[in-house]
């Protein structure tokens, strides 16, 4: 499990009672601390930030630091799929139009 990459500069602030019932949280932000998060856990141009709530009850901001790969599993899965939509080309007098091949380029 990977440690917890907090977003420090926002504040998560538990909705108000009084609020109307469509307000989630509310979120305060230290500018020059948010800034600087932002630009050390940028990827691609984005910060993707999970609004949590601890244990105790008290509600936090997470960098959410999680990745795509690509294992094994999802190649081999990705080669089958071409297999099968990239079929050799067949001719099957019976068919009319059966000399044309399929083929699907990604």
């Amino acid at each position: 499990m990977n440690d917890k990459v907090f977003a420090n500069g926002l504040i998560v602030k538990e909705r108000h009672p009084k609020t109307p019932e469509y307000v989630i949280c509310n979120l305060s932000i230290k500018v020059d601390e948010f800034i600087k998060t932002l630009e050390e856990n940028a990827s691609n141009g984005w910060v993707n930030i999970n609004c949590m709530v601890a244990k105790s009850g008290k509600h936090y901001a997470e960098i959410d630091t999680w990745q795509p790969t690509q294992g094994d599993s999802a190649k081999q899965g990705i080669a089958q799929a071409k297999a099968v939509v990239e079929p050799a080309s067949f001719v099957d007098d019976d068919i009319p139009f059966s000399n044309y091949e399929l083929k699907v380029h990604w």
